[in-house]
């Protein structure tokens, strides 16, 4: 494929297999923990996947800098981790409140 090397083909189609795994597998599991997780897996194959489409020139990202946040300038990864946080609490909230029905 054209503009884009071997590597970043694999790093692309990687978060794509990802989406499509979560998605998958939400179909069987329904455990609150294991939704919150899947979720998560869907957000960060679509972060992943997106965000390397979309950056042209690795050699403008710094190293160890998370490739979204070189690219838009904006602190996404801190961003996503709250959000993936605010997910797991509220699966074990889920959790807490379906225990404490019994």
């Amino acid at each position: 494929m054209p503009g884009y090397s071997s590597q970043a083909w694999f790093y692309i189609l990687g978060g794509l297999y990802e989406i499509l795994l979560s998605a998958v597998l939400m179909i069987f599991l329904r455990h609150p923990l294991a939704l919150a997780a899947l979720w998560i897996g869907i957000l960060e194959g679509a972060q992943i996947s997106t965000c390397r489409l979309l950056t042209t020139d690795m050699s403008q990202v710094p190293k160890g800098q998370n490739l979204c946040d070189a690219l838009t300038g904006l602190p996404i990864g801190a961003t996503m981790t709250a959000l993936y946080l605010g997910i797991v609490c509220w699966a074990i909230g889920k959790e807490w409140k379906k225990n404490d029905a019994r």
